[in-house]
Formats: C-alpha cells, structure tokens, sequence
C-alpha cells in the first residue's frame, strides 16, 4: 500500500509567508480534479511548469532533492492513479508530511493538515477511506515553509496489513 510512483510538479513559489493560505489556495486551478501525466506541461502564474514522473525506492516523496536543492515557500503536487480489482472499504490512509498538506481521492478531500510540523511517516491515519473497483485519482499536497520538504502515503487494511488488489500507475 505504499505508494512510490507519482507525477510531481514543484516546487510553485507562494508569496505572502503563509503556509496556511497557500494549503487553501490553488495554484493550479480546479486541483482536486487533476488528471497531470508525466512530461505534460502546465501554466501556472507566469511560468510554464512540466510534471515529472518519480519513482521510489522508499515511500518518501522528498522534494527538495526532486527539485535539486532546498526549496523554500513553495507548493508540491504529487499524483497517482490507483487501480483496484474490487471495491475496498474500510481502509487506513497514513500521511506524513513536512509541511502542511492535504490529500484528495477521486476529487474529494479526504485529508487536512494546516499546521507546520517536521516529516513523521504515517504521523496522520484517516480511518474509513474507500477504494472503488477501478481507476482511483489520489492527488497530494504538500506545502513548505523552510528547509526540509517531504510528505510520504500509504494504504493499509484495517489491520495495518498491505492491501491486496491494487496497482498504481501514473496514467490514467
């Protein structure tokens, strides 16, 4: 259930010292509805941005090492398509994000956290998300304020056991 590949663009560049205003606004618009592939580009403000493709060999997204040094003030979105053989109910979502962060899934927010803190994996766990059998959008948000910058999910079943029946992919 670990996730380590994602479509990433970063770091977007936030004016204004707010962390927390820039969770709230998007920097590309109709966020929760993105659909990014690897090597699509993207306008955003004046600047013409291209997703890139980025795999793992932890679950440790680390952005700053994506973006070649360390980035400051500056929004990450990461997405993945989950595909799932059945419908999974009842999962555990464990975020760790450096830092604030929000996660949509299939265009609902279903995670929030607006404060700053250091990079904990699996510091958050959402009880209760649903897979549909298919294709799954999950779309992450990581936001930073200075120095380190990582953010890090991962499904489990009610029991922290792997989750059996999905694959992620990077095109929908």
């Amino acid at each position: 259930g670990a996730i380590k590949q994602w479509v990433v663009l970063a770091p977007i560049a936030f004016a204004g010292g707010s962390s927390a205003a820039a969770l709230d606004q998007e920097q590309i618009s109709a966020e929760a509805q993105l659909r990014a592939r690897a090597e699509e580009r993207v306008k955003v403000g004046q600047r013409e941005w291209i997703w890139q493709a980025v795999q793992l060999q932890d679950y440790v997204l680390d952005f700053n090492a994506l973006s070649g040094g360390v980035t400051e003030w500056s929004v990450a979105y990461a997405v993945c398509y989950i595909q799932s053989s059945a419908d999974q109910n009842g999962l555990l979502m464990k975020v760790g994000s450096d830092d604030q962060a929000k996660v949509y899934l299939n265009g609902r927010e279903i995670y929030r956290r607006g404060e700053w803190r250091p990079y904990v994996p699996d510091a958050d766990v959402v009880a209760g998300v649903e897979l549909k059998a298919g294709l799954n959008v999950l779309l992450f948000k990581v936001v930073n304020e200075s120095r380190n910058w990582q953010g890090s999910v991962r499904f489990t079943d009610k029991d922290g056991n792997p989750v059996n029946g999905i694959k992620v992919t990077l095109t929908p």
